[in-house]
């Protein structure tokens, strides 16, 4: 990278491990030929025409790879993400990364002067005025935690464990309220002022058929569900009671009150429809069932349709008794969509409480996500 010029302390062309790459300390001190003491610039730029190599003001040894210079102060910036995980109270393990920018100043080009290779030569004058660094990477490692442990809202249970650590709360709900103390922590309970049952979101279930008093129709009787609100909850005769009735038929035995629905149809089919997990859709696979019973219910005006929706026992009793309902009146949707009257087909769901398969088995579990269809006819014509 061309020929380097040393100062004479080894004889001409030679050097030593004290000789200096020329700089303008040495030069001002010792001119040679013609040369003007202080005409540095005009000198460095012959040297460097010469293929030479030239240096800072601040000479350097020959054995360093690289000459230095000090700079004003430089601002810059770090940029440092991380996430920690806890492993315990007092060790956590933390994995990050870094980005660092930072601009050193020399506004004054002061004693800077390029000594790379030959090519990359400045003249005094052009110094550098700015060098900006950057750099990045990744930390890995552990934090120590000392002290006592937290409990900031007094509940005898530790921050680390608390779901709800700025307001106190019970040991057995993770910290959590439980305003009526009904064992549902408040963020859950949709009557968290009112004892209830959790099966029903904290709501009360005076006739404990797992139906809130609130979406209740008939409160004090036990009953199933059904997707239309004046029949939700109540006796599933009483729904086909006045089914019968706006069919035109009358109760079977008139007292006592019949409390079946044997009393006024006779079930003269069942089949089967089963579904995907959490799904409430009708899989291609039952449209021969179910076009089969649109038949019948067509060549048959008289007959009604008992639709009932069945899940297995994975998840919350809310949550399966929408989804029992969502499949039974999907199976009803279809049906109505090929031309089967509305009124003539009842919807109810039972969510996981009638299994016909043992819930400890994923088959037993698939056999138990199904709906029934039962065609009834009536049993006695009204007079």
């Amino acid at each position: 990278n061309g020929t380097p010029e040393y100062d004479n302390t080894a004889g001409v062309g030679q050097h030593s491990s004290t000789s200096e790459i020329i700089t303008e300390d040495y030069w001002t001190q010792h001119p040679t030929g013609t040369e003007i003491v202080g005409n540095v610039d005009a000198y460095f730029d012959r040297k460097f025409l010469e293929g030479m190599n030239v240096g800072l003001r601040k000479a350097g040894k020959l054995s360093d790879d690289q000459t230095s210079y000090s700079s004003v102060p430089g601002v810059g910036f770090i940029f440092q993400p991380s996430i920690t995980y806890q492993l315990n109270y007092n060790v956590a393990f933390v994995l990050g990364g870094y980005y660092s920018y930072q601009v050193l100043n020399n506004e004054n080009k002061n004693k800077y002067q390029m000594t790379g290779a030959v090519g990359t030569y400045n003249s005094l004058t052009n110094g550098i005025t700015k060098n900006v660094i950057q750099s990045y990477g990744m930390n890995i490692g552990f934090r120590f935690f000392f002290g006592e442990k937290a409990d900031r809202d007094g509940d005898l249970v530790l921050d680390i464990d608390d779901k709800c650590p700025r307001i106190p709360g019970k040991k057995n709900l993770a910290g959590c309220p439980d305003s009526d103390d009904d064992g549902v922590k408040d963020e859950d309970d949709k009557c968290k002022d009112e004892y209830g049952s959790k099966d029903c979101a904290g709501c009360p279930d005076d006739d404990n058929d797992l139906i809130a008093n609130r979406e209740d129709a008939c409160p004090n009787e036990p009953g199933v569900g059904s997707s239309i609100p004046k029949y939700n909850g109540c006796p599933l005769v009483k729904m086909f009671a006045e089914q019968a009735e706006a069919l035109g038929y009358t109760k079977a035995n008139a007292a006592p009150p019949p409390q079946q629905i044997e009393d006024y149809f006779e079930v003269l089919q069942k089949d089967f429809i089963n579904f995907e997990y959490g799904k409430a859709f009708v899989l291609p696979s039952n449209l021969i069932v179910l076009d089969k019973a649109v038949s019948i219910m067509q060549s048959n005006p008289n007959l009604v349709m008992l639709v009932s929706g069945h899940t297995d026992n994975v998840g919350t009793f809310a949550t399966n008794m929408k989804l029992s309902l969502e499949r039974a009146n999907a199976v009803k949707g279809y049906l109505v969509s090929k031309g089967v009257d509305k009124d003539r087909i009842v919807t109810v769901g039972y969510a996981y409480e009638r299994p016909i398969s043992d819930n400890t088995s994923e088959q037993g579990r698939a056999t138990n996500r199904r709906t029934e269809m039962k065609l009834l006819s009536p049993l006695k014509p009204k007079k």
